[in-house]
This record gives structure tokens, C-alpha cells and sequence, in this order.
């Protein structure tokens, strides 16, 4: 009986063992289920259920609670990402919580859960809902998104590498259903410095891993790889998409999800070489992945491993793009070249000025002159400061003091004789200081003094500064040279025309505190300048509006983000801009009143990158945009209305926006007309009759009319 059950016993496990071995594919099963590939998200969604629960759950906002990322991994099975903070460029950064769960398909639906199973995610009907020790904690919809830069128009000045209708520009060129394949081709020119943009779409391949999942990449100058791959939902490693292989991983995985368009933009600045041959400084990159920054300036010391020029030379090279056995395809690639000028400059020597007659940004002054010399110091030689000489605050006794009921007449004679003394010292204070600002600026602003200089820095002046001549200052700046303005020199010389014409605005109030947060919209996500700015973002910082303020003299690069700060009006807040002053440029940000702005790593970036741009180091684009004012001050027009007027502001915006593309000088005058507003007197809320509330009514009839 005994041999019985175990010979029965032996039956039954060998019969299990073959079944489960059944069960398992082979290796030329695996090798085909790798193979499987879709190229075209219409079929893959009609022949793979997977590929319709695969992506991004979570909400198009920044700093949510969570965010959720499935990968298909095939034959139903998937590991999905639960992101704290919100997906990646929306809130979760590498410092952020992350935890992997697998789960599988049954009845159209997918459950995850971790080891623990603390976690619970149910992922269904374009949903995911997340529950915690069995309490639903909450419900994110499924959510698609597309790169902030697809689409980009190529400049006037770009070269156009491809547009769909031809591939004449590469070597070994060819075309698939209006794409350019990627086989292993290159650019028939070769390149030095540039700005390169390109649109790329991974394939669908969910049996297949690692490296063979949607492989390519785009060499620079052949030497060095931007890496390109199906890396959605992965640690973002400098082997996966964003990476520079071999080099540096970025600094967070912007992949969306296969079949879905992507795009790279690209600042390459190549590797310089002295007289003798020497090089002097690496190639340095900085890369945009759908939008968001991933590198800024990284440096390159060698080229990428298997890379097709493996030599550094001044010599330029092409732009490559791999094959590597995975159909990639590519589309709308234009790279604008960088102008010799830009490249080989000695040091340029800028002279900063903080002084303030007016309010003095105390903390941030002392920040910015701490700050801006390791700028200067980590610039490799790019630029230097000298700093004019600050006598420090302007002597002031203070608030003369005010009689309270409670105090008796000797302490309020004490309160008069103390503020008396301070305002005698003051006094006599002064003179010495106003006869130090006065010997600073003859002595540095004098034409002949400037010559020594490729720039002037103002940061955080205030008041009638004692120039010797402000209109010989602008015109020495038309001649070629730089001015950069952090925060309030747009409230230095309000009375000096020539000046103000030239910075293009004069504080005129700060209803946005400095302790408050607010949102920002970044409109050119590539220009060098703003490049480390995400397309929308929130900052901590004082933000001015401005009178004097002319759309049609700058290009705006960030404003404020009206329908989602706080308080609300009908106008048009520009942040950052740069412009053309006749040979000369300028580079403004309002950005710099608290000393935590100078201290962020990416408000550093964006100084940099402003003096660079400003001192034509870097190129960038400063042709004015006004449709960017008219358009946002329709968009604030909008908000208030739908806050003050009860109207449907989805509605209302896409009437204004309609009206605004068949009619730009509509535009540009309702634009004009809203920034009135801001100038006429504050009533009480709720007052129908009102100025304000008239002139807002009005612009609302001219929008629906």
C-alpha cells in the first residue's frame, strides 16, 4: 500500500512537473514573443489589450499626491511605479518615494500589490484606484501626455534636417510612411556648436527588455550619444532614454510611453582647442527630454562608448542617428548653428552694481555679491565681476514716532529725542554716503571707464541712481554690449526715460508677496536662458508688475501663471524677458527678491544662462512676441471673469483665443486696454459700478461680441 501511494505520488509530481514545463516557453518561444513588435499605436491598441492599460495615470498638475506609471511587460503581466508627488516634471523627483508592484490581467482589469500588500492598485475603465491598508487613499484617470515642443517651427536661421518630405539631408536616408527610419544614418554636413531638435517615436515591444526594447540614439558631432530607448517607468539610467551613454544618467526619467511621439531639444556647445592644438575646455550639452531639463551644461569629457568618431578634434561632425535592430522613427529635425562669433571669446568682464537709494533688498544683496563671483569662478573663464564699490544702506532715522493714547508726556518727549538724535546722525551720515555713490558711478560710468567693460549688472538697485549721463549708458549698450537686471532694477531710474525705455518697465507694485508661492508659465522651453524652467512651474519669490511696459520691444520668456496664482487680475504679468538694444542685449528677470532664490540651483542656471545669452556666449532668439502678452491678457481677462461675472471661463477663452488668431491687432488692443486696469483707483469688492468692474464688464463684451 505503501509503494502504492508513493509510485501514485511520483505519477502525480511528474505529471505536475511536465505540465508546468509545458507551461513555460521555450527559447525560440521567448526569442519570438521578444520579436513581437508594433510600430503604429492604432494596431497595437486593436491586437494587444495590454498596450490600452499600459502608461501614466495621474493629473496634469504640478505636486499631486501621486502619480502612477504600468508598464506592459506582455501576455498580461505588468509592473507598475506609484510615484509620490505626482509623475515625473509634475512633482516626483529621484529624492521622492518610489515603489514597484507586478500585477496581471483578469477580467479587464489589472491588480497590484507589493509584498507586503499594504498597497492595493486596481487598474480599470482608464482609472487607478489606490487603496492603503483597505481604505481607498485615492483615483487617478489615465492620463496621455505629449512633449511641450512637438511641433516646434523651425527658425528663420535653422537648417532643416527633415520635414517629412525628403531625406536628402542623410547619408544612407530613407523614408517610411512620411518618417525618417532610423538606419543608421547621418548628416551629409557636419556641425560645431548648435541647437538641435528632433521628435522621435519608440516601438511597442512588451516581451522584449532591457536594451532591446526600442533601441537608437542620436550622436553629436558622431561622438557623443543621447541615448534613446523604451525606458518608460525605469530608474532613468545614463543607458536609457535622457542618458548620454556611457557619461551621465539624467537628472530625472522624462520617457513617455511607447508609440507616443517624444521629442528632444538640445543646446551642444563642441570641445575648444587652443593654438597649439590643446584642448581647453570638454564639449558640454544640455538636454530637454519632453520639455523638462534632464542635463544643463554637462560637461562630455570623452565620447560615448561605441561611438562612430571616437577622436576629440576641433574638427566638427555630423549628427548620427542608430539603428540597433528596433525600427525608431524620427521626424521634424532642424538644428540652428551657432555663429563662430559666439564661440571663441576671451573672458568677458561685466561690472555689477547693487546700490540702492531706494528700498534695499538687504538679504538678497548680500546673497547675490556671496553668489555671483562663484558663478563667475565655475564659469570656466567664460565671465568675471568687478562689483562698484556699496557704502551699504542709504542713512535713514526711520518712522518718526506716533503719540499712543496710553503714553505720558515724558515718554513721549524721550520717543521725540531719540528719534531726533537718529535723524541729526542720519543726517550727517548722508553726506559722506551720497558723496561715496557719487564718486563710485563718475568714476566706472564715464564712457571712456565702460570701454574697460563687455557689461553691466544691476541687481536689486533701487532709486535715482546718480549716473553721469544715462543716455551715453543705453547707447554705450546699443554698441554691443551687456546689461543684465535681476528683480528690482526695473525700480532703479523711474525717472530716467532713456532707461527705463530700455529695460522695458518700472515697478509699479507687488500684489504677489514675497512669501507667497505662485505659478509660472514658461513660453520657450528651449531658449537657453529659461531652458532649465520646466513649461509650467511654481516659484517662492516677490513678483513686480511694471508700468512702461511695451509688448511689441521684447520677447517675453515666463509670465505669471494668472488663472492659477493668487491674488487674481484682468492683465498680462511678464516675469523674465531678453531683447535686443541695437547691437547690444538684455536680459531681465523678476525673479531674486527673497535670498532663497539665489540660493536655488536652478535660479543660479538661469543667471548663468542670461549673462551668457546677454554676452553672446549662447544664442537664443529675442525677436519681440506680443502675441505671448495679448494672448495671456485675454487668458487673466478670462479668470477674472469667471471669479467676479460668473462666466464659463472654458467657453469664454476659447472665444477670446479664436478671436485673437483671426485678429492679432484685437489682440494686442485688448491687451493694452486690460493693463488699464491696473491703474485706476481700488473700490470696494462687490461694487458693480466700480471703474474696475465696468472696464472688466467691457472686455468681456468685446470678447463675446
Amino acid at each position: 500500500m505503501k509503494q502504492t501511494h508513493w509510485l501514485l505520488g511520483l505519477s502525480l509530481c511528474s505529471t505536475l512537473c511536465l505540465v508546468a514545463e509545458a507551461q513555460q516557453p521555450s527559447a525560440e518561444k521567448k526569442k519570438q514573443l521578444a520579436a513581437l513588435t508594433w510600430t503604429d499605436p492604432v494596431k497595437a491598441a486593436a491586437e494587444d489589450a495590454d498596450f490600452l492599460i499600459q502608461g501614466e495615470y495621474g493629473f496634469a498638475k504640478n505636486n499631486s499626491d501621486w502619480g502612477l506609471q504600468v508598464v506592459a511587460l506582455g501576455e498580461g503581466k505588468f509592473d507598475a511605479y506609484l510615484l509620490e508627488g505626482g509623475l515625473p516634471g509634475l512633482g516626483w523627483t529621484k529624492q521622492k518615494p518610489r515603489m514597484r508592484l507586478t500585477g496581471a490581467l483578469a477580467n479587464e482589469r489589472v491588480e497590484f500589490a507589493p509584498s507586503d500588500a499594504s498597497t492595493k492598485i486596481v487598474v480599470s475603465n482608464r482609472k487607478a484606484v489606490i487603496a492603503r491598508d483597505g481604505k481607498m487613499i485615492t483615483e487617478l484617470p489615465k492620463l496621455e501626455r505629449s512633449s511641450p515642443t512637438l511641433g516646434a517651427k523651425p527658425p528663420a536661421e535653422a537648417i532643416v534636417l527633415f520635414d517629412g518630405s525628403s531625406a536628402d539631408a542623410w547619408e544612407n536616408g530613407k523614408i517610411e510612411n512620411g518618417l525618417l527610419a532610423n538606419n543608421d544614418i547621418a548628416t551629409k554636413q557636419s556641425f560645431t556648436d548648435y541647437t538641435l531638435h528632433l521628435e522621435f517615436r519608440t516601438p511597442y515591444k512588451p516581451h522584449a527588455r532591457g536594451q532591446s526594447r526600442g533601441n537608437s540614439g542620436v550622436y553629436h558631432q558622431g561622438r557623443y550619444e543621447t541615448q534613446v530607448l523604451d525606458s518608460f517607468g525605469l530608474e532613468g539610467e545614463m543607458n536609457e532614454t535622457g542618458g548620454i551613454y556611457s557619461i551621465a544618467a539624467p537628472k530625472l526619467n522624462m520617457c513617455l510611453p511607447p508609440l507616443t511621439w517624444q521629442t528632444y531639444d538640445v543646446d551642444f556647445v563642441s570641445a575648444k582647442f587652443d593654438s597649439k592644438g590643446e584642448r581647453k575646455s570638454p564639449a558640454k550639452i544640455t538636454v530637454r527630454l519632453n520639455g523638462v531639463l534632464v542635463h544643463s551644461d554637462q560637461e562630455l569629457p570623452q565620447t560615448t562608448a561605441s561611438a562612430r568618431i571616437t577622436k576629440i578634434t576641433a574638427e566638427p561632425g555630423p549628427i548620427f542617428i542608430q539603428h540597433h535592430n528596433n525600427p525608431v522613427f524620427y521626424r521634424n529635425i532642424w538644428i540652428v548653428p551657432k555663429k563662430e562669433v559666439l564661440v571663441n571669446a576671451k573672458t568677458k568682464k561685466l561690472l555689477v552694481v547693487t546700490t540702492t537709494e531706494g528700498f534695499r533688498h538687504g538679504p538678497a544683496i548680500a546673497a547675490a555679491q556671496r553668489i555671483l563671483p562663484e558663478l563667475a569662478a565655475n564659469s570656466n573663464g567664460e565671465f568675471a565681476f568687478d562689483f562698484l564699490p556699496d557704502p551699504g544702506p542709504r542713512p535713514n532715522p526711520g518712522q518718526a514716532p506716533k503719540r499712543t493714547p496710553e503714553m505720558t508726556d515724558a515718554q513721549w518727549a524721550e520717543k521725540q529725542s531719540a528719534f531726533e538724535s537718529r535723524a541729526a546722525k542720519a543726517k550727517s551720515e548722508l553726506e559722506t554716503w551720497q558723496s561715496k555713490v557719487k564718486d563710485a558711478f563718475q568714476q566706472k560710468f564715464t564712457v571712456a571707464e565702460l570701454e574697460n567693460y563687455d557689461g553691466v549688472v544691476f541687481s536689486n538697485t533701487t532709486g535715482e541712481l546718480p549716473l553721469p549721463d544715462g543716455a551715453a549708458f543705453v547707447n554705450w549698450i546699443s554698441k554691443g554690449k551687456a546689461f543684465v537686471g535681476m528683480h528690482a532694477a526695473t525700480d532703479t531710474l523711474k525717472g530716467m526715460p532713456p532707461y527705463y525705455e530700455m529695460i522695458n518697465g518700472s515697478f509699479a507694485g507687488h500684489p504677489w508677496g514675497a512669501g507667497g508661492t505662485y505659478n509660472f508659465v514658461n513660453h520657450d522651453p528651449t531658449h537657453p536662458v529659461v531652458s532649465m524652467f520646466p513649461p509650467e512651474f511654481q516659484w517662492r519669490d516677490e513678483i513686480y508688475q511694471y508700468n512702461n511696459f511695451n509688448p511689441a520691444s521684447v520677447h517675453v520668456l515666463i509670465s505669471l501663471d494668472m488663472a492659477k496664482s493668487k491674488p487674481q487680475f484682468p492683465y498680462h504679468v511678464p516675469v523674465s524677458w531678453v531683447r535686443n538694444v541695437g547691437a547690444g542685449r538684455l536680459f531681465y528677470t523678476s525673479l531674486g527678491h527673497n535670498p532663497e532664490t539665489w540660493e536655488n540651483v536652478t535660479y543660479q542656471q538661469h543667471i548663468v544662462a542670461g549673462l551668457r545669452w546677454a554676452l553672446k556666449i549662447s544664442d537664443g532668439p529675442a525677436t519681440p512676441n506680443p502675441f505671448v502678452s495679448a494672448e495671456q491678457s485675454l487668458k487673466s481677462i478670462v479668470v477674472s471673469a469667471s471669479t467676479t461675472l460668473g462666466k464659463d471661463a472654458k467657453i469664454l477663452t476659447e472665444k477670446a483665443l479664436s478671436k485673437a488668431k483671426a485678429n492679432p491687432e484685437w489682440a494686442t488692443k485688448m491687451g493694452s486696454d486690460a493693463d488699464s486696469y491696473r491703474k485706476l483707483p481700488n473700490e470696494p469688492d462687490g461694487n458693480t459700478e466700480s471703474k474696475k468692474s465696468k472696464l472688466l464688464k467691457q472686455l468681456v463684451d468685446e470678447i463675446e461680441k
